[in-house]
């Protein structure tokens, strides 16, 4: 777990400047799960769905260590949303 932490705190500081003038907000999903389960949510703005895409598929190409997260994933779920107010 130290591992994943550290290679996520790295990897924070792309994501944040990567999808400025947004947010990041990262933290634990307290609302329920089973016992010993833990969910992490992070939260962040992207101009479109495929910036995101391109930028996440950069990172697994170009960076091992960022690659060897998804041996601490279970499962992920990645949901893209439109600000109708723009």
């Amino acid at each position: 777990m130290k591992q994943h932490r550290e290679i996520t705190a790295r990897y924070r500081s792309v994501l944040e400047e990567r999808t400025r003038p947004f947010g990041v907000v990262q933290g634990p999903r307290v609302d329920g799960g089973e016992e010993g389960e833990r969910e992490e949510v992070i939260i962040t703005g992207w101009e479109t769905k495929e910036d995101h895409l391109t930028f996440g598929a950069g990172l697994r190409e170009r960076n091992e260590d960022y690659r060897g997260l998804r041996e601490h994933w279970e499962s992920v779920e990645v949901s893209h949303v439109r600000d109708m107010e723009r």
